[in-house]
């Protein structure tokens, strides 16, 4: 078992994720999240969605290279 309680390769589930992040930037000083200008508000709303794309673009690379790994995994486990 992981310090949090799971299995060791076995992921998070989404809402434990959630609820984890938000306890981090709870804990993080400075990331009160006061009122912001019509710019800051653009520009946050913008890196959020580049943000996103990265971690899209993430999830199809694991999704490919775990696709690869149990293919592996099938022939080798068909060479003996």
């Amino acid at each position: 078992m992981n310090s949090d309680g799971r299995e060791p390769g076995k992921a998070a589930p989404p809402d434990g994720l959630r609820r984890q992040a938000e306890e981090a930037v709870a804990e993080q000083p400075g990331r009160s999240g006061g009122p912001l200008s019509h710019d800051e508000a653009l520009a946050l709303v913008h890196e959020l969605q580049v943000h996103q794309v990265e971690l899209e673009l993430q999830n199809e690379e694991l999704a490919r290279t775990r696709r690869e790994a149990e293919a592996l995994r099938d022939r080798y486990i068909d060479l003996y």
